[in-house]
């Protein structure tokens, strides 16, 4: 949505049902499949992450890595995806290879001006699919000196895709997959799947299927000889798989990365564009890094945005290839934290802000709002008792009392009875709940609830009754709990 000086965007949304996903999807191999079955096409394959995600690749020459262009792209900013990542054929808890960082890419020439075209992030377009290959170059090996080689063709009709020959989806999938399997290789059975032609280089099927992280992982066909090479990239889809085959053009992407990984010349001729990272881009551009404190809203699951973007961003990600100016940071709402508010950011020519966003417990917004410190300690210690009221300041807290106003503390008031019924009431806080305990001898494990309310919406008096009193007597407390 474009906004401009002194005018109200008003665009419309179109929310569609979704497609109904068919095929097969790819299964958890285990590490010992992954690392010693030589008969399957798992050896060079691995995961590729950058901050804005993870995808999949697979080693072709012995300092590249194939991918597809959307996974080095980011088409959102129509720029570099910043902080790529190797992780050779890694397996989350059992092996985690050393992460490596590619030296730059080469993707097709007309890509980017495809994907600015499509004005479409995030959903590719036939025409851009067509172009949707990378080649990540290194300068040490990227397959432990070894690669998978692959099969090409550049026939309309892909002697290898609409083969019978059986084949393979494999790679690193992370939507819609139990987390324990997050950074676990996964592939699909060996069959064969019917590949139909789609538009240009790319072909497309039912009989598999995977999700995103996938992307970028290849597609493998067993060959006559009975080894498995890949074939094609995948791509993505919902109601069919798309991938886009090896062809000549694809090959000279590799050759190109081979010669820029082992110390050659960068030739950025022959409709091929190159890409090395030099850290912020240069130009007009700047980035803003966010750091997110504490661990336990980070383990919670928090994360930042700059509005109004889709996806959040873990802590210590950057977000590169912005235009100078303010921009709003939004966050995540995570449990056991207070909502956090939004802040401005502001992004300078050439430079990097680093911005650093401390989550609030509620108890700490509780001491900040009171007396100007998140910390536990001096007047806001939780022991201490600021206003003398003879309730500590922790105390005050659960009962959502004021701790600087002696006056307002949590007390049972307007003690009733008649016939069997007792009464008493308190000053009710939003938030609390208010328990009615009852016991005949006052001994540690005697109490029993009666009566309950809360939580509370606002504040209000709350009245507590017992409707069944003991015939002689009885001793009586509140008992309040907060947020």
């Amino acid at each position: 949505v474009v906004i401009s000086d002194g005018q109200t965007a008003a665009p419309t949304i179109t929310y569609f049902l979704p497609d109904t996903t068919t095929g097969t999807p790819p299964q958890p191999l285990s590490f010992a499949s992954v690392s010693a079955d030589a008969t399957k096409p798992y050896a060079y394959v691995g995961q590729i992450r950058s901050n804005a995600g993870s995808s999949s690749g697979f080693v072709v020459k012995a300092r590249v890595v194939a991918t597809a262009a959307h996974v080095v792209w980011d088409d959102g900013t129509l720029s570099t995806a910043q902080g790529l990542q190797w992780l050779h054929q890694g397996h989350a808890g059992q092996h985690e290879p050393r992460r490596i960082t590619p030296r730059g890419y080469y993707i097709f020439d007309g890509y980017a001006s495809q994907r600015q075209a499509d004005a479409s992030p995030g959903n590719s377009t036939p025409q851009s699919q067509n172009l949707d290959v990378a080649a990540l170059y290194f300068n040490e090996s990227a397959g432990r000196d070894g690669f998978s080689g692959f099969l090409a063709s550049d026939l309309p009709q892909n002697e290898h895709l609409l083969s019978s020959a059986a084949k393979m989806l494999i790679g690193y999938p992370v939507d819609g997959i139990a987390p324990v399997f997050h950074g676990v290789m996964h592939a699909t059975l060996a069959a064969d799947v019917s590949f139909t032609v789609g538009y240009g280089r790319t072909f497309t099927t039912t009989g598999i299927r995977s999700s995103g992280g996938n992307s970028g992982g290849p597609l493998c066909v067993q060959h006559t000889n009975g080894s498995w090479y890949p074939a094609a990239i995948y791509l993505g889809g919902n109601n069919q798989t798309v991938v886009r085959a090896i062809d000549s053009d694809v090959i000279q992407l590799f050759n190109r990365a081979e010669i820029s990984g082992n110390g050659g010349s960068n030739n950025t001729g022959g409709g091929i564009t190159h890409t090395s990272y030099t850290g912020i881009p240069s130009g007009s551009a700047g980035a803003v890094k966010v750091i997110i404190e504490p661990a336990g809203a980070r383990n919670a699951g928090a994360g930042w945005r700059l509005a109004p973007e889709g996806t959040f961003r873990q802590s210590n990600a950057t977000k590169s290839a912005l235009s100078p100016g303010s921009y709003i940071l939004e966050f995540i709402t995570v449990n056991g934290f207070d909502a956090p508010a939004t802040q401005n950011v502001t992004v300078t020519t050439g430079q990097l802000n680093t911005v650093t966003f401390t989550y609030a417990s509620p108890q700490e917004s509780w001491r900040q709002s009171f007396f100007g410190t998140t910390t536990n300690t001096g007047n806001a210690a939780d022991a201490f008792d600021f206003d003398k009221d003879g309730f500590t300041n922790a105390q005050e807290y659960a009962a959502g009392t004021n701790p600087t106003a002696a006056g307002d503390y949590f007390k049972a008031e307007n003690a009733t009875r008649s016939a069997n019924t007792f009464s008493v009431s308190t000053a009710g806080k939003a938030g609390r709940t208010y328990v009615l305990e009852r016991s005949t001898t006052m001994a540690l494990n005697s109490w029993t609830t009666v009566a309950s309310q809360g939580p509370l919406g606002s504040d209000a008096t709350v009245t507590l009754s017992d409707t069944a009193t003991p015939g002689d007597a009885a001793f009586y407390r509140i008992r309040v709990t907060g947020p």
